[in-house]
């Protein structure tokens, strides 16, 4: 299958002139390929007593995370952006991943510094939509929402390449138990009709995985929190998608769109102590 091309570009909160000249690179070098361009502007927050940190609204995490499972995409940064975990944690940098973590085995992200960057990125996004992936479509970890899957071994392991393989499948055995002690199964029956894409590889219809969790927990995907208790399952997909009968969807309360507004006050630390 043929899937469309698209440049996501993420505008800084507050952007110098350097900013808008690898903008204005960007612009160009989108519209001489042809391609489409979205557009997101990441934040930049500060909890009490800890450090600030740029990151993604909720919404627009999940614009961006739905997207590219439906089309190609490379992700344009010119500064460091975060993705929270919990949406009832306030942003910190230990309770976030960064955005090249989120996005790995689904698209290519590229941090440019500077506009004599730019070409090299568009042609290195040529050359990552037509090389080969070598993804098992049945049942592949490069396939899972990076957030929702708790890793027990390093989440940083290469997926890519043999070695990495072994060791997640060495860490988390066959069917998949998460670090939380989830076991995650490849569903039998599919629940969407949406045709998706890991990297370029499409995936069967409606392919996502039965979550049967040993104990009550939080799943996040970057936009939202389910409150599940323990010994149900909930159906994950490979785009973040979270159904439950038995849960509660939590994210989007907890948030508002405009400066931040709305973002809950309480640190990763915090939260521990206090509960949820």
């Amino acid at each position: 299958m043929s899937w469309p091309r698209q440049v996501w570009l993420i505008r800084p909160d507050q952007a110098d002139e350097r900013h808008l000249s690898i903008e204005s690179a960007v612009v160009s070098a989108v519209a001489s390929a042809g391609l489409s361009l979205g557009s997101l502007r990441a934040i930049r927050l500060k909890a009490k007593g800890v450090g600030a940190v740029t990151i993604l609204r909720p919404a627009d995490v999940e614009r961006l995370y739905r997207s590219i499972h439906r089309s190609l995409a490379l992700v344009v940064t010119t500064s460091s952006v975060r993705i929270q975990r919990r949406m009832n944690e306030a942003p910190t940098v230990k309770g976030s991943i960064p955005i090249d973590r989120f996005l790995r085995y689904k698209a290519l992200h590229r941090l440019i510094t500077k506009p004599a960057e730019v070409d090299t990125a568009f042609s290195d996004f040529a050359s990552w939509c037509t090389r080969s992936t070598n993804i098992k479509t049945a049942f592949d970890p490069r396939m899972l929402p990076s957030i929702t899957f708790d890793y027990r071994c390093d989440p940083d392991v290469d997926l890519d390449q043999s070695d990495g393989m072994k060791r997640f499948l060495r860490d988390h055995g066959t069917p998949w138990t998460d670090h939380a002690g989830s076991v995650w199964a490849k569903a039998n029956d599919p629940h969407t009709i949406d045709t998706l894409h890991i990297g370029g590889e499409t995936i069967p219809i409606g392919l996502h995985w039965d979550v049967q969790l040993a104990k009550p927990r939080l799943l996040h995907n970057g936009w939202e929190d389910w409150e599940l208790p323990g010994h149900v399952h909930a159906n994950v997909h490979p785009d973040g998608h979270v159904r439950s009968n038995k849960g509660r969807r939590l994210g989007p309360r907890f948030w508002q769109e405009g400066g931040g507004q709305g973002a809950p006050r309480k640190t990763p630390r915090e939260r521990r102590r206090g509960g949820r």
